[in-house]
């Protein structure tokens, strides 16, 4: 998404219009990941997509999500049972 990636990314709230902007013009494909995020907050995507689908509870049937996860603590994947485990755990949040 592009949304929660930067250091100086827009506010959470700008960041949902955006994406309620993008719903409206037809997007109903969005991908994300676990790892999507800043230093300070790893999970920023996901809490931003989790927020949107708060907000706009209507729209979570009619938008296809692609999540990326399995990645260690050094952003190299991780397949290990115990690191898939962790991952879906994590993004199971939305």
């Amino acid at each position: 998404m592009g949304l929660t990636a930067r250091l100086d990314s827009s506010p959470q709230e700008e960041s949902i219009k955006v994406m309620r902007h993008a719903f409206d013009q037809g997007a109903t494909f969005s991908n994300g990941s676990a790892h999507y995020g800043v230093p300070s907050n790893r999970t920023a995507n996901l809490d931003l997509i989790d927020a949107f689908f708060k907000e706009y509870p209507e729209t979570k049937d009619e938008i296809f999500i692609s999540i990326k996860g399995a990645f260690g603590a050094d952003y190299k994947p991780d397949a290990s049972p115990e690191n898939i485990r962790k991952s879906i755990n994590t993004i199971w949040i939305i």
